[in-house]
C-alpha cells in the first residue's frame, strides 16, 4: 500500500512537470548555451545563461534575467571548501532591459561547483551553482 501510494505521488508529480527542474534550481546545455536556474529569497526565479553549452576557466561573461524584474546590484563568485572558501574578483553589471543584466569580468579560479550570488536593490538575494569544467 505505501509503494503504492509513494509511486502514484511521484507519477502526479512528473506528469504535473513538478520536477521540471531539481528543486534547488539546475542547469540545462539545450541549443548550445548553459542556462543555470534558481530562486531569490523572495521567490525570484533568477535564469542565469552563459554564451557556451559548459563553463570553463576561460568563460568571463554571462547574462542573468530575473523575473519578476529587478534591479541587480551586484554579482560575487564564490566556491566553497569545507569550513572556507574562495572568491574572485569583482564583476561588472550592464541592463540589458526586460530583467536582465549582462555579468562581466567573470574569474573563475579553478574547476568545481561556484556559487554566483546575486544582490537586488530591494534586499533579495540569491545564489545560483554553476558546475565550471
Amino acid at each position: 500500500m505505501r509503494v503504492t501510494y509513494c509511486c502514484g505521488i511521484l507519477a502526479t508529480l512528473v506528469a504535473t512537470g513538478a520536477f521540471a527542474q531539481p528543486p534547488n534550481g539546475g542547469c540545462d546545455p539545450a541549443n548550445g548555451q548553459l542556462t543555470c536556474i534558481a530562486a531569490s529569497e523572495s521567490g525570484r526565479t533568477l535564469s542565469l545563461r552563459f554564451p557556451t553549452a559548459s563553463v570553463t576557466l576561460d568563460t568571463a561573461e554571462a547574462v542573468l534575467c530575473s523575473q519578476p524584474a529587478g534591479t541587480l546590484e551586484k554579482a560575487e563568485l564564490w566556491m566553497s571548501m569545507g569550513d572556507e572558501g574562495h572568491g574572485s574578483g569583482p564583476t561588472t553589471l550592464a541592463p540589458q532591459g526586460g530583467g536582465c543584466w549582462a555579468i562581466g569580468d567573470i574569474e573563475f579560479l579553478m574547476h568545481g561547483t561556484w556559487q554566483i550570488k546575486m544582490h537586488f536593490a530591494d534586499g533579495d538575494q540569491g545564489v545560483v551553482n554553476v558546475p565550471v569544467q
